[in-house]
């Protein structure tokens, strides 16, 4: 059993439970730009809240925090010139 938490769903503070979970792909997506510049970005979770609400479908609620890692691969010609 996770540890309980409040979390915000729409606007409104409520309950849940902290989720424990494994890893199984984190996967890149990558972006061609028309500038020709490519941008790699991935999700990356730190933490799952089941909350005790649930949607239209009878479906717990869940509230994920996470982080969004870019790394842009820029062509010379657009870098600044120092």
């Amino acid at each position: 059993m996770g540890e309980q938490r409040a979390v915000s769903v729409l606007g409104k503070m409520v309950q849940g439970e902290e989720i424990a979970y494994n890893t199984e792909a984190e996967n890149w997506n990558i972006y061609k730009l028309e500038d020709g510049t490519t941008i790699k970005m991935k999700l990356i979770v730190h933490q799952i809240v089941r909350t005790n609400e649930f949607n239209q479908q009878n479906e717990p609620i869940y509230v994920v925090s996470s982080q969004n890692l870019i790394v842009p691969n820029v062509p010379e010609k657009l870098k600044k010139k120092i």
